[in-house]
């Protein structure tokens, strides 16, 4: 991870990717089922490197990934369960 004054860089390789609207994370060219790109985050979140499943949301601003939710896999799966017992809608 690099650090500048107000945004952390996280390098990120990509298993899985259900919705991409933007052509931003680009295909491994070793293996064809995989994904890697950057994600931005404010220095404030504390983000770190590491390893596991995380489901990343967040929005293009100035031709950059920003991130704004990276949540377990898990626990989004427990998010989406609860909304769904309680008839709300899950934010993305």
């Amino acid at each position: 991870m690099k650090q500048t004054s107000a945004v952390n860089i996280i390098p990120v390789s990509v298993d899985m990717m259900k919705r991409q609207s933007s052509k931003y994370f680009t295909k491994d060219p070793y293996n064809a089922n995989k994904y890697s790109g950057q994600l931005y985050t404010p220095s404030q979140c504390k983000m770190h490197f590491g390893h596991g499943k995380f489901v990343f949301m967040g929005k293009m601003k100035f031709n950059k990934m920003q991130l704004r939710c990276a949540p377990t896999y898990e626990d989004f799966q427990e998010l989406q369960r609860t909304s769904k017992l309680k008839g709300t809608a899950l934010c993305t």
